[in-house]
């Protein structure tokens, strides 16, 4: 669900977060808004009988105790921008979470590779006996132990 217009939300830590026209609503904002006229409800797409029935996977509940030094560590380990508050750095590891998911290869497994941190990824490859850089990011890690089961 997109908001029509700009909108200031305090997030659960109490950061003032502003969400402009076109903006993907966050799951905890949904009941923030008050405005029913300010939601840009798109009718949802028919899905596949066999996604219908998948769990829901909350991406940011991983990240809710996260300090902000490690969200900022976490985001570049990734590539990804590591700046702002830390609210805004654990939405932005759960956006690429949620991302990766959906466009990365994987088998299905309860504990997705991409969600897992660089150290942990290391010890699964070295578990594994998989060889790797020593500077190999979250995601080669992820990519060449996920080619590697069996």
């Amino acid at each position: 669900m997109k908001v029509r217009a700009t909108v200031n939300l305090f997030d659960p830590e109490m950061n003032v977060i502003t969400l402009v026209a076109g903006d993907e609503i966050p799951e905890w904002a949904i009941d923030k808004i008050t405005n029913p006229d300010i939601l840009d409800r798109e009718p949802p797409a028919a899905a596949p009988q066999h996604l219908e029935e998948a769990p829901e996977v909350d991406y940011l509940e991983p990240y809710a105790k996260t300090s902000a030094k490690d969200a900022r560590a976490m985001l570049t380990e990734r590539g990804l921008p590591a700046e702002g508050k830390v609210a805004e750095l654990r939405q932005r590891l759960a956006e690429h979470d949620r991302e990766t998911a959906e466009t990365e290869p994987g088998d299905g497994t309860v504990q997705d590779l991409w969600t897992l941190t660089v150290e942990q990824l290391r010890e699964i490859a070295s578990e594994l006996g998989l060889a790797h850089e020593p500077e190999a990011s979250a995601d080669e890690l992820a990519a060449l132990i996920d080619s590697n089961r069996g």
